[in-house]
């Protein structure tokens, strides 16, 4: 009908969570707005924010018409990404944090080759930036062969180690017809539902390319030396155990897939003890209630495989209770804590 345009075809559906990312947001969104060539929106959630963000938000959203801002009350990043993913009218979704950005030609690259080969997740690689904006490292979470298709399952039997999702390209499609969501109420998922993603995805590929640039700063959720954020923080990781053997005992996968997922499982478990020991930020009674729940899943003492020979060799000492409570407590006498609020 005349005066009727017809509606694009979206490519791209880039879901932004924001909370509190006032000093961040002109970096981030200037990188996604310099991706060409392909139809893309870019959906913010801004997630309760209380300093300038939402002005700045729909002050971008004002100048670029294929940008939306949704605005809810502060349910944390999980509850905004399942949003921002319902929302999301895209063959394919990039999920990029409101502190990091990307690097356009990657992207537009990536969204190119998985059209090509029909992909469910494109994966590239991940750099690493201090506070001076140094590219301090560059991280790659596979050891597959490049621009080869694979199936999900068959990585995590040895290839693939689950980690972030930021550098991936996931078709909408893999979130929405598997009903895999993030898991509300925890502040770390990536490890969890990369899992799940794999399980069910048929076409995986990985590229040489940096796609992704990770912002390490002071105020983030891992470097925090606020005392609750590092709290929760460390809760979390108990309840990502938690989903974790939620799917190995739902989901249907072959034993060798099995066994890699429980290292996965376990790597973590370990990961969470070693934070215990170098954690001075906690206080000695938290870290006792985290040992209790960790042993009341029955994941503590860690049995089963683990990824690498020192997690084995120190798993030893580790898994002495008693030797381990003593070093908490003789470690709390010996560094003070430097607790902030």
């Amino acid at each position: 009908m005349l005066g009727l345009q017809m509606k694009k075809n979206i490519d791209l559906s880039i879901v932004i969570p924001c909370y509190q990312g006032e000093q961040f947001i002109q970096r981030c969104l200037d990188s996604v707005l310099k991706i060409k060539q392909i139809e893309y929106e870019v959906i913010i959630i801004n997630d309760g924010s209380t300093d300038g963000s939402s002005e700045m938000l729909e002050q971008y959203s004002m100048l670029n018409e294929n940008m939306r801002i949704i605005h809810q009350l502060n349910q944390g990043v999980s509850n905004a990404l399942n949003n921002g993913i319902q929302n999301a009218e895209g063959t394919y979704i990039f999920v990029l944090a409101i502190d990091d950005w990307c690097i356009p030609s990657t992207v537009l690259n990536t969204v190119i080759l998985a059209k090509e080969h029909e992909t469910d997740i494109l994966g590239f690689k991940l750099a690493y930036f201090d506070e001076s904006f140094n590219q301090t490292g560059i991280k790659s979470n596979h050891t597959s062969e490049l621009d080869t298709v694979y199936r999900g399952e068959v990585l995590l039997q040895g290839s693939y180690t689950p980690s972030s999702i930021c550098p991936f390209i996931f078709s909408r499609d893999l979130f929405v017809s598997n009903g895999i969501w993030f898991v509300e109420g925890i502040t770390q998922n990536d490890v969890e539902i990369s899992i799940r993603l794999m399980l069910k995805a048929q076409r995986v590929m990985f590229v040489q390319d940096i796609g992704y640039c990770y912002y390490r700063h002071s105020n983030s959720i891992t470097t925090s030396k606020s005392y609750l954020r590092r709290k929760q923080y460390i809760k979390d990781s108990v309840k990502l155990i938690q989903e974790i053997t939620k799917t190995l005992n739902s989901y249907s996968m072959s034993d060798t897939t099995n066994r890699s997922v429980n290292i996965s499982k376990n790597s973590v478990v370990w990961n969470l003890i070693l934070r215990l020991i170098v954690e001075n930020e906690v206080y000695l009674i938290d870290k006792k209630e985290i040992l209790n729940s960790l042993t009341k899943l029955g994941v503590y003492p860690v049995t089963g495989p683990l990824a690498t020979r020192f997690q084995r060799i120190s798993s030893l000492f580790m898994n002495q209770k008693w030797l381990l409570l003593m070093l908490l407590k003789c470690l709390t006498i010996i560094r003070p804590y430097k607790l902030q609020n």
